[in-house]
């Protein structure tokens, strides 16, 4: 299993962000606000859609100029107003330092916010918090509930970790049966190290029933999408 791969997941980073934020609509999409003064006229009258809404036109700078420090703001308000989407999307403002002072205590209060809402990704990050005690007091155990439930949303970052995690029998009684489950659930969502270590469980046998020809298929799919190792 890479180390490598197990340290990046084992991280909260703007790349999970970028791939959340791509679920909201952008400039050229049929679905976003036209009016950018009617949709800061709702926000300010408390709807949290719409102040999610216009942190994103400012934090993009979709018809209205380009502000950080009002996204931020309107983020934050949203979150406070019960947006799911909005905390997580502040968590991640709070421990980056987006146009306020890093404060990793309270990105780690919004992460379990949204992770309390249903977010898996929020879920997965509050997991790395609690795992790594960046900011707040570490509980592995804790952690690797968190890591368990986003896996089971389909968060492929959780899945790799608990997979891994089973594999090994680290902080959980070693389970290479459901350890190979979970590395089919991230792989099935395109990721090549995943594949790759699903393929060389199914081709060796490894704990599960052999299956030469399903191994060969990860192999290739890996193969295709860059995989290098």
């Amino acid at each position: 299993m890479s180390q490598e791969k197990f340290k990046r997941a084992m991280d909260v980073n703007d790349e999970e962000l970028a791939k959340y934020l791509s679920l909201f609509p952008k400039e050229n999409d049929a679905d976003i606000p036209k009016n950018p003064i009617l949709t800061q006229i709702n926000a300010e009258q408390g709807d949290p859609k719409e102040m999610l809404n216009f942190a994103i036109m400012c934090l993009y700078g979709n018809s209205v100029p380009k502000d950080i420090s009002m996204a931020q703001n309107y983020f934050k308000r949203a979150s406070d107003a019960g947006n799911s989407n909005a905390m997580y999307i502040y968590a991640y403002i709070l421990y980056n330092g987006w146009g306020i002072p890093v404060n990793k205590v309270l990105a780690s209060r919004y992460f379990k916010m949204a992770s309390d809402k249903g977010i898996p990704e929020a879920n997965h990050s509050y997991g790395v918090f609690l795992y790594n005690g960046d900011g707040i007091e570490e509980n592995k155990d804790e952690a690797i509930k968190c890591f368990k439930s986003a896996a089971d949303q389909g968060n492929p970052d959780s899945s790799y970790i608990y997979a891994s995690l089973l594999y090994n029998g680290t902080g959980v009684p070693q389970d290479k049966e459901a350890a190979c489950e979970y590395f089919k659930k991230a792989a099935d969502k395109g990721n090549l190290q995943e594949m790759y270590n699903y393929a060389t469980m199914k081709i060796t046998g490894d704990s599960v029933e052999q299956d030469e020809i399903e191994a060969i298929a990860y192999y290739q799919m890996a193969s295709k999408g860059g995989d290098e190792e």
